[in-house]
């Protein structure tokens, strides 16, 4: 009889062909959701070299975000359809696509609102985490570390929409899921992030285009290769980098 896992496994495995397939219109741009991402990580995958394979369990993690997000999504649809819900003013945006030419940046960002009374946009960037990770964050007790690649991440869109609508005031923030029990916290990121994000964009194009030998940069022996210390041990480049490094 067949294991229904082995099924749901199947399964994960076409869903990830189809969203390689989708990156492939991308070529050559840099993904904004890959902010703070180490820059060597960064080369490769605007050159489209092939990633390692993850783990069934690692795919399963990824798809349950990808769920939550398109739940996230299409409950926005269905509530700003209702015209009662909204505001005049008020305009929602989801899978809102953003181009940054000068940066060679694509993204899609969760959910926007634009409130044109006011001029005031507020960017919303949605993350999934499980309940340690919850309590390490939000804890009043836990020295807290600050979650640098997606504080740049959701400050790249912001420079993407700016583009659109530059007479404009800005906010935005981080809408933490907990896996484990649905509760959910809006976090405000700082503004001065935008500036952040655009040094890390600017520094990785200029990175790019004048080292001829990326491939044989050993992981810290350069700036930002890696971005954070610990991405070297969630890198799936991480055989391919360590064998060109040697």
């Amino acid at each position: 009889m067949t294991n229904i896992q082995d099924v749901y496994n199947w399964y994960l495995n076409l869903k990830a062909d189809e969203f390689k397939e989708k990156k492939k219109k991308d070529k050559g741009l840099f993904s904004a959701s890959q902010a703070g991402s180490c820059f060597k990580k960064q080369y490769y995958m605007v050159n489209n070299f092939p990633e390692e394979p993850i783990n069934d369990n690692a795919k399963a993690i990824l798809r349950l975000g990808t769920i939550v997000h398109k739940e996230f999504e299409e409950c926005v649809i269905k509530w700003k359809n209702l015209s009662s819900n909204i505001e005049i003013n008020e305009e929602y945006k989801t899978e809102y696509k953003i181009d940054i030419p000068k940066l060679n940046v694509r993204g899609h960002l969760d959910i926007i609102v634009i409130d044109h009374k006011s001029k005031i946009i507020k960017i919303i960037d949605l993350k999934t985490i499980n309940d340690w990770s919850w309590q390490f964050k939000f804890n009043k007790k836990k020295k807290k570390k600050p979650s640098t690649h997606y504080y740049l991440q959701v400050s790249t869109y912001v420079l993407g929409i700016k583009e659109e609508y530059p007479d404009y005031i800005y906010e935005m923030s981080l809408l933490w899921y907990n896996k484990n029990n649905s509760n959910m916290k809006e976090q405000p990121i700082d503004p001065m992030w935008e500036y952040e994000a655009e040094i890390y964009w600017s520094d990785l194009n200029e990175f790019i285009e004048e080292d001829n030998d990326i491939k044989s940069i050993r992981p810290f022996s350069s700036p930002s290769v890696p971005f954070e210390e610990w991405q070297c041990k969630y890198c799936n480049y991480h055989e391919r980098c360590t064998s060109d490094s040697y």
